[in-house]
């Protein structure tokens, strides 16, 4: 039970980081500050989750009407994208082979890939094991038609009155979660989930329903303590957050980051509240 809690916890932090549902639920705060004239959004997403458990709200589409700006977590242009999976998708002498644990059973590895996402085994040598872990997670839901809440919004965005930024380049992000990451134990831990997949995949439809109908705050504080959260989401956010002063107070922004990044002290919405700004949640009906 303390491996599926601390997958839970993991699943929490990264990807963050239900049924139709009612319409106060989304995570969408509005910001201004007396300071200047402008009107900013802060919209709390999730990186993944199943295409029939959410829609975006109507309200998106006026919130872009009006805004001179879209922030990400990261630049989402093709071109980024393309750089950052190259770069994780890499094989380097440094990571681990996953065919050097001969303590689990590799059968069920080989199966497990080869069946759900016709990876084969033998590409997986020397890969970077966080990217091994999101081909897995990916794989869970590979019979669904997942989601990506950034990417529809991406779609929506008229890019010739409306600019794009990320709050950091993806190989900033990328050596975040590298250096969070101790890469035998994430190897382990890839073969525990491939064992116990039913369990984690039961975790994320949970975090689906969580995120959908607004009750994800009661895991906010959950690993707050722990040296991960605090380099994934709490130094992230800090510096974030010094960035976003600029930024609201040139233009109307949207700003869409994971859902997870808003909560307690060190969250985006406390320490926008804290350099002045009025951060209000909307209650849409």
């Amino acid at each position: 039970m303390k491996n599926i809690a601390r997958l839970i916890t993991l699943i929490l932090i990264v990807v963050l980081s239900s049924c139709k549902t009612e319409r106060s639920n989304y995570y969408i705060w509005k910001i201004t500050s007396n300071d200047n004239p402008y009107e900013s959004y802060l919209f709390g997403t999730i990186h993944m989750i199943e295409a029939s458990k959410y829609q975006l709200p109507s309200e998106i589409d006026d919130i872009l009407e009006n805004v001179n700006q879209v922030i990400f977590e990261v630049d989402l242009t093709s071109d980024s994208i393309m750089t950052a999976t190259n770069r994780l998708s890499k094989s380097h002498k440094d990571y681990l082979n996953l065919s050097d644990y001969t303590d689990y059973d590799q059968i069920e590895l080989i199966n497990y890939f080869y069946d759900s996402i016709r990876f084969p085994i033998h590409q997986l040598v020397n890969v970077n094991p966080i990217y091994v872990q999101m081909l897995f997670y990916k794989s869970l839901f590979h019979n669904k038609q997942m989601l990506s809440i950034e990417m529809e919004i991406l779609k929506r965005i008229d890019k010739t009155h409306t600019s794009i930024l990320g709050l950091e380049g993806y190989n900033e992000q990328t050596n975040t979660i590298d250096s969070t990451s101790h890469y035998e134990q994430v190897i382990r831990n890839l073969f525990y989930s491939i064992e116990k997949r039913d369990s984690v995949r039961k975790a994320f439809i949970k975090l689906f329903d969580n995120y959908v109908n607004g009750t994800l705050e009661q895991y906010a504080n959950l690993g707050n303590d722990s040296i991960k959260s605090t380099m994934l989401l709490t130094n992230r956010n800090v510096k974030w957050v010094n960035k976003l002063d600029k930024e609201l107070s040139s233009c109307n922004n949207l700003i869409a980051v994971g859902c997870m990044h808003m909560f307690g002290d060190y969250g985006l919405v406390n320490l926008l509240r804290n350099k002045g700004y009025k951060v209000e949640k909307l209650q849409l009906n």
